[in-house]
C-alpha cells in the first residue's frame, strides 16, 4: 500500500512538473513569435510566414496570429480555412484584452492539447495576438513508460521485501520454535537432551539459561534416583534378616509362648510389606534410569490373561467373585511376557480387592487394528471422580486406611504405567464411585517397528 501511494505521488509530481515546464516553453516561444511579428501584422504581413518559418516551429505546434480584431492573417496548418476569418477563440480573446493566458483542452483525436496566446504589442499598444496550441503526445507517452516503469519496480520491490521478510522470519522464528518444541517435549526421559545454542542473541541467551537449569534438574533427578536404590538396597538386608529371624521364632514356639507367636505373625506381614515397597522401589528406579530394558517376543495375549485369571482364581472364589475371560480371537503382541504379566496381575488383583463379595471381575480383550486393548473391570467400589487423575501418581491411595488393610504400597499402578509407556502404549481408567472401575491397556501390536525406521534413516 505504501507503494501504491508512493508512485502515484512521484507520477503526479513528474505529470505537473512537465506540464509546467511545457507552460513555460509555449508562453516563451508565443512571447518570441509576438516579438518577430510585431514590425509586420499591420505592413507587410506576406513575410510573416517566411519569419516562423525560420523559427523551427515543432511539427505538433500550431501557430496562429491575429490583428487587433482577432481576424486570423497568418496560419501555419495550411489545410485549415480559418485564415482572414474573424477567430473568437478564449484564449485570443484574453489576449487581445492583454492577458496571456493557457490552458489544457481534451480533444477526442489527438487527446490533449496544450493551449496559449500572448498579446503583440506595438508602442505599447495591442496590435494583435499570437495563439500557439501543441499536443501533449510526447509527454503523456513519457508519463505512460515511467507509470510502467514505477508498477516494474514496485512488483520487483514487493517481491524483495516478501523474500526479505520470509527468510528474516526464518531467522527470528525458526529458533524460536525449535526452543519452544524442546521445552514442550521435555520431560524425565529427555532430561539429558540439551538445545544447541548459536549466536549471541536474546534467544541465544534464553536457551543457554534453559540448558543450564536442564543441567540442575539432571544433578537432583540422578542424586535422587540414587539415593532411591542405595536406600532400597541398603533396607533389602536387614529386611531379609529380621523376616529371617521372625520366621524361626515362628517355627518353634510352645503353647507357653503363643502370644510371641501372634506378635511375630504381625512383625512377618509388615516386613513383607516393606519388602514389596522395596521392590517396586528398586524397579521404579531402573525405569527411571532407563536400564530396565524390554525382552519383547510375540506373545498370546490370551494366554497371558488365563495365567492371571487361574492365578487369582482362589482369591476371587474367597470372596465368591465371578471371573471371566472374554475374547473372540487368538491375539499376538510383541511385549515383554513377564513385565506384561505383571501388568495385568496387578490389575485384576486391585479389581478383586476392591470389590465387594459376590461381584464380578472381566478380562477383555480386543484387536483394533495394528493395537491391542486389554480391559480390567470390575462392579466394585470405584474411585471418585476428584481421585482418578491421580490414581497412577507414586504412594498416592485413593483410600489410605483401606489400603495399607489390603497391603497396598501405592507404587503399584505406577510402576503399570511406566511399564505400558515402555512398550509404547497407554493406559485410561473409567471409573465412577459406587459402580465400579475400568482399566483399559492399548498396547501396538508390534514393537520393533520404530527400530526399523530408526535404522533405516
Amino acid at each position: 500500500m505504501t507503494l501504491l501511494f508512493l508512485s502515484t505521488y512521484i507520477l503526479a509530481a513528474i505529470n505537473q512538473y512537465l506540464y509546467n515546464q511545457q507552460r513555460v516553453e509555449l508562453l516563451a516561444n508565443a512571447n518570441v513569435v509576438a516579438n518577430v511579428v510585431s514590425e509586420y501584422i499591420e505592413e507587410d504581413r506576406g513575410i510573416i510566414g517566411w519569419l516562423i518559418s525560420q523559427l523551427n516551429v515543432a511539427e505538433n505546434t500550431r501557430v496562429i496570429i491575429t490583428n487587433k480584431h482577432a481576424e486570423v492573417i497568418y496560419d501555419s496548418n495550411s489545410y485549415s480555412d480559418v485564415q482572414g476569418k474573424v477567430l473568437m477563440k478564449e484564449e485570443i480573446t484574453s489576449a487581445l484584452l492583454g492577458n496571456d493566458t493557457v490552458s489544457t483542452t481534451k480533444t477526442d483525436e489527438i487527446g490533449n492539447v496544450l493551449e496559449g496566446a500572448v498579446t503583440v504589442l506595438s508602442d505599447s499598444e495591442i496590435i494583435g495576438a499570437v495563439y500557439i496550441s501543441q499536443t501533449m503526445q510526447e509527454t503523456e507517452d513519457f508519463l505512460e513508460n515511467i507509470r510502467w516503469i514505477l508498477v516494474v519496480i514496485s512488483i520487483v520491490v514487493c517481491l524483495l521485501i516478501s523474500v526479505l521478510s520470509w527468510v528474516m522470519a526464518d531467522i527470528i522464528i525458526s529458533p524460536i520454535e525449535t526452543l519452544t518444541q524442546f521445552v514442550s517435549s521435555f520431560n524425565s526421559s529427555t532430561m539429558n537432551k540439551r538445545i544447541k545454542v548459536t549466536g549471541r542473541d536474546e534467544i541465544s541467551e534464553l536457551a543457554n539459561a534453559f540448558n543450564n537449569m536442564a543441567d540442575r534438574l539432571e544433578e537432583m533427578e540422578e542424586k535422587r534416583r540414587q539415593f532411591v536404590s542405595n536406600a532400597s538396597h541398603e533396607l533389602k538386608t536387614p529386611l531379609s534378616s529380621i523376616k529371617l529371624l521372625s520366621e524361626s521364632i515362628l517355627s518353634v514356639q510352645t503353647e507357653e509362648n503363643s502370644y510371641i507367636g501372634e506378635f511375630m505373625t504381625d512383625i512377618n506381614g509388615e516386613v513383607d510389606r516393606l519388602a514389596k515397597i522395596v521392590d517396586r522401589l528398586l524397579t521404579l528406579t531402573k525405569m527411571d534410569a532407563g536400564t530396565d530394558v524390554l525382552d519383547t517376543k510375540l506373545t498370546c495375549i490370551n494366554e497371558l490373561l488365563e495365567r492371571v485369571s487361574r492365578s487369582l482364581k482362589p482369591q476371587a472364589d474367597r470372596k465368591n467373585i465371578a471371573m471371566a475371560v472374554i475374547d473372540t480371537e487368538q491375539v499376538y503382541a510383541e511385549v515383554d511376557a513377564q513385565k506384561m504379566w505383571q501388568v495385568i496381575y496387578n490389575l485384576t488383583d486391585n479389581a478383586i480387592k476392591y470389590t465387594p463379595a459376590g461381584g464380578v471381575v472381566k478380562l477383555t480383550l480386543k484387536k483394533e487394528g495394528e493395537f491391542c486393548r486389554i480391559e480390567i473391570s470390575d462392579n466394585g467400589i470405584g474411585i471418585p471422580e476428584s481421585d482418578v487423575d491421580r490414581v497412577f501418581d507414586r504412594f498416592y491411595r485413593v483410600d489410605k486406611a483401606r489400603s495399607r488393610e489390603s497391603g497396598g504400597t501405592g507404587l503399584g499402578l505406577s510402576i503399570v504405567k511406566d511399564v505400558v509407556e515402555l512398550h509404547k502404549g497407554k493406559i485410561l481408567v473409567d471409573s465412577k464411585e459406587g459402580a465400579g472401575s475400568t482399566f483399559i491397556i492399548i498396547l501396538p501390536l508390534r514393537q520393533h517397528a520404530d527400530k526399523e525406521e530408526t535404522n533405516n534413516e
